[in-house]
């Protein structure tokens, strides 16, 4: 018996919460990643098995998910590499080579 693979969209928010939480961890453990888990999980479940009116519960469903995530990676500190480190290291070794 062979394990199902997640929805694409559970799975892409599971990769997220996994790599913000290698720049912060414990975050994979807050309430914010639980509730995002949650979102993505019902918006890719059957809308009509729990909300009267499934085109509006799955806009504000996916709105709030977008706000989660949002909230979830300004949470964790920014990324040790960014444009500027990466131009310092240029010129760096272009110093070294000169």
């Amino acid at each position: 018996m062979t394990a199902r693979r997640p929805p694409p969209l559970v799975a892409a928010v599971k990769r997220d919460i996994a790599a913000l939480a290698k720049r912060s961890p414990g975050i994979e453990k807050s309430s914010e990643a639980a509730l995002a888990l949650l979102l993505a999980e019902r918006l890719v479940g059957d809308p009509l098995a729990e909300f009267p009116d499934p085109l509006s519960a799955r806009v504000s469903a996916s709105r709030a998910l977008a706000e989660i995530m949002a909230t979830l990676r300004a949470t964790a500190p920014a990324e040790a590499s960014d444009r500027l480190d990466e131009l310092t290291a240029r010129r760096e070794a272009r110093r070294v080579t000169a």
